[in-house]
């Protein structure tokens, strides 16, 4: 990020931060401020207008220090919103979503390419991507944007900075434990001068609460209100693969090295092309953090290097080329066909020497090793890089079409906080969106029905 940018990120951040003060009361306590919950605050305003009712107070809360900054990072700034070629199969607990993105209606992604049409977003596909759709300005702001300007300040009393600690059960509302947070200091770390501070608290009372943020604080924040509520464990997912490679094939040389390759995982049925980028610890790039999401620990994982070409025919492509070399040592065999350090690992991870001379044998190693070079999956290699969290609150435990918690009526479960995520393209916002319109909508009809008695 540039000087520039980054300073102005600062002071956004800090014209969001308010004065650690809150109303008594609020129809709504949204916690967490990316995409889920700013949706539902939206979802909700815009219901009850719709409805002519009394617009809700709602309190929003985010521990970061800024509000969609989840938003704004995404595909790396520019906001892969949705996908128009969207697969609900793909999903983690696909039953799941397939049921709740079915209460949108008019299938499972022009809802909500509308509802952002009607906010005022100019989207566009970018082509060739497969379905990709990003905001006309290819940047993610306008995606934020549009949102915040549907929160009017007079309804809607937004806090970065502020983390929910605890939500009891009140008669018939709720108490929301909320204390500062230091987010803003950078580092996750206080402020100098501040490192002895005690954090401020304060208790705010809720007719319902909305749970929008991920990282496993869903379960800990709901343990006061519902215990024993049934959980996933919790791991991050959608990253780098560590992984060990073929004996005699060297990592660090092949560091840093790309190719555009089908990668695949047996076991569990994986299979997806895309661009790989080998590291020393293993392999990075979308198609493997795809991967990620299926890959077991010890589990092989096969690179095929020509994926356009069956096995046969990349055995007659080798053969031809040691006709042709006449006898050459090994190593001369892939000169002008892929970079020398994929080269010797192809030979290593075949068991040919780089000075053997090319027998028929050989060549149809070296072929079964281009279409599936194995590499044994060791995990995760960098969590830090992962884009999602598996587990959360088990899907079973809400109603699909409005989030509510079952056991608890008046509590809703958006997004990340549930066991559920996507891959790559747009699957992971596109479900944060349904559930915070579905969740939005929900209460603002509840709230509506109150008003009428």
């Amino acid at each position: 990020m540039s000087k520039k940018k980054n300073t102005q990120r600062k002071r956004q951040a800090a014209e969001q931060r308010k004065p650690f003060a809150f109303r008594e009361s609020y129809d709504v306590v949204i916690v967490g401020g990316g995409a889920s919950g700013l949706a539902c605050a939206v979802s909700c305003l815009r219901e009850a207008r719709a409805a002519g009712a009394a617009l809700p107070n709602i309190l929003l809360v985010e521990q970061g220090k800024r509000i969609g900054a989840p938003i704004l990072r995404s595909g790396n700034g520019r906001c892969n919103f949705s996908n128009s070629q969207l697969d609900v199969s793909r999903y983690w607990n696909s039953a799941f979503v397939s049921q709740t993105l079915g209460f949108l209606g008019g299938g499972p992604v022009r809802p909500i390419t509308n509802w952002f049409e009607e906010l005022g977003l100019v989207w566009e596909e970018a082509p060739e991507s497969d379905g990709l759709l990003y905001p006309f300005s290819n940047k993610a702001s306008s995606v934020l944007e549009v949102l915040m300007a549907a929160l009017p300040a007079h309804v809607v009393d937004i806090h970065p900075c502020v983390k929910a600690l605890e939500t009891h059960r009140s008669h018939d509302r709720f108490d929301v434990l909320l204390e500062e947070s230091h987010s803003s200091t950078g580092n996750g770390g206080a402020a100098a001068g501040e490192s002895d501070r005690v954090p401020q608290q304060a208790t705010v009372r809720a007719g319902r609460v909305v749970v929008a943020a991920g990282d496993g604080c869903a379960e800990s924040l709901l343990a006061g209100a519902i215990p024993a509520l049934p959980t996933a464990p919790w791991r991050p997912t959608l990253g780098p693969l560590a992984a060990a490679f073929p004996e005699n094939v060297s990592s660090e040389k092949l560091d840093g090295i790309r190719s555009h390759v089908r990668i695949s995982l047996p076991n569990s049925g994986f299979s997806e092309e895309g661009e790989v980028l080998f590291r020393g610890y293993g392999i990075s790039g979308i198609v493997v953090f795809n991967a990620s999401r299926y890959a077991h620990t010890g589990e092989t994982l096969l690179v095929d290097f020509l994926p356009a070409m069956k096995l046969r025919e990349v055995e007659d492509v080798i053969r031809t080329r040691a006709e042709r070399l006449q006898g050459q040592p090994a190593h001369t065999l892939f000169r002008g066909f892929v970079l020398p350090e994929l080269g010797a690992a192809l030979l290593a991870a075949s068991g040919v020497r780089p000075d053997e001379t090319l027998q028929q044998e050989l060549c149809c190693r070296i072929a079964r090793i281009m279409k599936a070079f194995p590499l044994m999956v060791q995990g995760i290699a960098d969590e830090s890089q992962c884009q999602v969290h598996r587990g959360g609150i088990a899907p079973e435990s809400v109603c699909a079409e409005s989030l509510e918690l079952k056991a608890l009526p008046g509590l809703y479960v958006l997004g990340e906080a549930l066991d559920v995520d996507g891959p790559f393209g747009g699957y992971n916002l596109h479900w944060a969106w349904a559930c915070g319109i579905l969740a939005g909508r929900d209460i603002a009809r509840k709230i509506k029905k109150e008003q009428s008695c």
